[in-house]
């Protein structure tokens, strides 16, 4: 079992960070470089202004639950004890997540799907935390590429350059 869920959050992550770095998103150009979060720019190190969230592209709740994952994730990696999803550190940090996504209305059309795919007569029932968190990150996944199919890219304001501040449509002569 832990073994299972060790995996499910290292592959969450990775989807995540797909999702992140997919051509529809690159596409946007509004994406940092990537960083060494497993999830990437979605969620920045420290406590500081998330831009995501400042740009309007996802909610508190979402913000909430990637920040949510990558401490999980890091907990995982991190821990020099076998770490499962139903351990008090990252039970109680995920609960949270999962009230949050459980009003989107796949929750519990995919959670049937996932308990009739799995746990056949002679294997043993999922367990309950990897099938919460199995579903978490597909909702998260879907719906964020889901968005990304809708966005456009839009120009920014002024462009910042060593020769300074300019209009993004001046050409400008950088020094080199």
């Amino acid at each position: 079992m832990a073994e299972a869920q060790s995996l499910s959050v290292s592959l969450g992550s990775t989807s995540l960070w797909s999702v992140c770095f997919s051509p529809s998103f690159s596409r946007l150009r509004v994406l940092p470089t990537a960083s060494s979060s497993p999830i990437g720019p979605w969620v920045p190190s420290g406590r500081g202004s998330p831009w995501p969230l400042g740009l309007g592209l996802i909610d508190p709740p979402v913000e909430q639950a990637l920040q949510t994952l990558r401490r999980v994730r890091n907990g995982f990696a991190h821990s020099t004890t076998t770490a499962t999803l139903t351990d008090p550190g990252h039970a109680d940090r995920l609960f949270q997540a999962y009230a949050a996504a459980r009003v989107n209305s796949l929750w519990l059309p995919l959670e049937r799907i996932l308990q009739q795919q799995v746990g056949g007569p002679d294997e043993p029932p999922v367990d309950a935390a990897l099938l919460d968190y199995i579903l978490l990150i597909t909702i998260l996944v879907a719906f964020l590429e889901a968005a990304a199919q809708q966005l456009s890219p839009q120009p920014p304001a002024v462009v910042m350059g060593f020769a300074g501040i300019r209009q993004p449509h001046q050409d400008c002569q950088e020094p080199t």
